[in-house]
């Protein structure tokens, strides 16, 4: 794997000037027109159906004509950013994002128990899965759309970008407004409505800090205001390209207020007033025109009924994954006291043992469904009895040898079992290897599994080797939104004497406004490595 251009994501930002657009002519995208196939019988399918496109997996349980339109909509939002970004339009990612419609709040719970009331919908990266997940709508995709601006950006164009502009960024394109023949930029009703409404954070303070750091309706202001500024920079070729020499100094570690003073030519207060003064002239809205882009194909599948009552779990222990112990959930962003704290972690274990016993119920009424199988072994290694897990995904995959995903548990599965037991976890690791080296010959694409396997031989005093290392780049390259894949990778290649190339990688983790825990390993990282003193924090693949 070569080097990559790491300031390639700070000048390949389009800047959108004037008229109505451009447009995006037939024939730039090579896609077919829509295909139907059913695969599960009438009488065997449940409420959910999986469409697939050529770069997203969409499930729903509702309307299939509904679930379509989306799919399109999002194709064609894909296919603007890439016409924007000077990429090719008939490109396809490394990995299809998945995508979860659903229909209430309940729904949302089993997935991510005590989302606030207020979310609409949520994007999540972790060593288990990457996914996202919104509530219908026929009219309005800007929650995905912004989320997924995010993913967009960490897996072509990563780069040390300052928060207000990571956030601003997926606000000015989330926002698009999507239609038949024609994508929008530049409306923001909502955001609109807050600068309109309610008192602004002063400038400086959206410059050098992250959402979570704010209170109150600060928050809402901080994305309210960070839209605006990408709109004013990025609406003007002089003012873009202050912005990318602003761009560039930040991710060199310039102080983000003395960087933008120094690239606009205005204090922090003069660039707040000019802002005010750009938002009571008519904001500049672009149309793009989509003349002749076939249908993007897509594929819709029903789902079997075991679906209906497991699909959703799935994905909520993928998230959880199988070290966690309840305490994954709290990093550098919690508050409260510590008595808080300690109720909300034991309301997390009450949670974690209804829905182990809820998962038991579920899957006994579908015996022999594979579904029902993987995610039950699943459940009882992240939540109830690991040796049950181990039996019960040992069985799997000896009914079903070429099941990649089979192996691939049954080895991170020994993994755990591993760092569990310190006196077998060299054997236990060994036995883990061979298992995922299985899964891999399966299906390469799976950065789980390389991942997986990279873990599986830290364990080795000449870790990494230089097999392992390339392991480790092509996991970090299929999943580069999965920051804890990110930083082991980073320390990988710290011991083999990589220390720019590690310090590259940590800058878009340690700059993401929701990071987290891991943005401040990333952060002790880096100061470690200009101080010349080592890699900062451990992590998972550390040991």
């Amino acid at each position: 794997m070569g080097k990559r251009n790491w300031l390639a994501g700070a000048v390949a930002i389009a800047v959108l000037a004037g008229g109505a657009g451009p447009c995006l002519a037939a024939g730039a995208a090579a896609q077919a027109t829509e295909v139907d196939k059913v695969l599960v019988s009438p009488a065997q399918a449940g409420r959910w159906m999986k469409a697939e496109s050529p770069r997203f997996t969409v499930y729903s349980d509702g309307d299939e004509r509904l679930l379509r339109d989306y799919v399109v909509k999002l194709e064609r939002f894909d296919t603007l950013l890439r016409h924007l970004h000077n990429m090719p339009l008939d490109g396809v990612p490394p990995r299809k994002l998945s995508i979860f419609l659903i229909r209430d709040r309940a729904q949302f719970e089993v997935v991510w128990p005590g989302m606030p009331s207020g979310v609409a919908g949520f994007y999540t990266s972790s060593v288990g899965d990457i996914f996202a997940m919104a509530t219908r709508s026929r009219d309005d995709n800007t929650v995905v759309q912004h989320e997924y601006v995010h993913h967009f950006m960490l897996q072509y164009f990563p780069y040390g970008y300052p928060a207000w502009l990571v956030e601003g960024y997926a606000e000015y394109f989330g926002s698009a407004e999507v239609e038949r023949d024609t994508i929008t930029i530049g409306r923001n009703t909502g955001r609109g409505g807050n600068l309109e409404d309610i008192a602004w954070v002063p400038i400086r303070a959206v410059l050098s800090k992250r959402p979570f750091e704010l209170k109150g309706s600060d928050p809402a202001m901080f994305y309210a205001e960070a839209w605006l500024m990408t709109h004013y920079f990025m609406s003007d070729p002089a003012r873009y390209q202050q912005l990318t020499a602003y761009m560039k100094a930040v991710g060199s570690g310039d102080d983000p207020v003395k960087a933008m003073e120094a690239a606009s030519g205005l204090s922090a207060e003069a660039l707040q007033a000019k802002l005010r003064d750009y938002m009571r002239v008519k904001i500049q809205v672009v149309t793009h025109t989509l003349k002749g882009l076939p249908a993007p194909p897509i594929e819709v599948t029903p789902l079997s009924k075991a679906s209906d009552d497991l699909l959703l779990a799935d994905f909520s222990l993928r998230r959880l994954g199988l070290a966690n112990d309840g305490e994954g959930d709290e990093d550098e962003d919690s508050e409260g006291t510590l008595e808080a704290r300690a109720e909300a972690r034991s309301q997390r274990a009450k949670w974690r043992a209804a829905f182990l016993a809820d998962i038991r119920a579920r899957a006994a009424r579908h015996p022999g469904d594979r579904l029902a199988e993987l995610v039950l072994a699943r459940a009882e290694l992240a939540l109830g009895d690991p040796e049950k897990g181990r039996v019960l995904i040992e069985t799997f995959t000896q009914a079903r040898p070429d099941d990649a995903e089979g192996l691939e548990l049954a080895g991170l599965a020994r993994l755990a079992a591993g760092d569990r037991n310190e006196d077998h976890q060299a054997a236990l690791y060994k036995e883990a290897g061979q298992l995922l080296g299985q899964a891999y010959k399966l299906d390469p694409t799976r950065y789980q599994t390389l991942y997986g396997y990279a873990r599986s031989r830290s364990l080795d005093p000449k870790y990494p080797t230089p097999n392992v290392m390339a392991v480790l780049e092509e996991a970090q390259g299929l999943a580069p939104q999965v920051s804890a894949i990110t930083l082991d990778t980073a320390r990988a290649m710290i011991r083999r004497d990589r220390q720019d190339e590690a310090a590259a990688l940590l800058q878009p983790v340690a700059n993401s406004p929701h990071g987290g825990a891991d943005a401040a390993r990333a952060r002790a990282m880096l100061k470690a490595l200009s101080e010349g003193s080592g890699s900062g924090p451990k992590g998972e693949g550390d040991k």
